[in-house]
């Protein structure tokens, strides 16, 4: 004869010991998240920051040319002004 099983038997508990090192992988790596994000922010203003390789191209070769006013018009439009 098959014994039934009871519905009412809830599942076991975790415990704190079960739960604190879970806890402290989670706070882990959200602290490596936050420091990705940072790290992110970071290149993303650096890539911004950098210079366009073409641009310098074109002011290298009009500096070459002797075409130094135009040079400094490439700079100027390339820093805002």
């Amino acid at each position: 004869m098959h014994r039934e099983i009871s519905k009412t038997i809830a599942p076991r508990q975790p415990d704190d010991d079960d739960v604190a090192p879970l806890k402290a992988r989670i706070a882990e790596l959200e602290d490596e998240i936050a420091d990705l994000e940072v790290e992110v922010i970071d290149l993303e203003l650096e890539l911004e920051a950098a210079p366009d390789p073409d641009l310098l191209a074109d002011i290298r070769r009009d500096i070459e040319q002797g075409d130094a006013e135009y040079a400094l018009i490439r700079i100027g439009r390339a820093i805002g002004w």
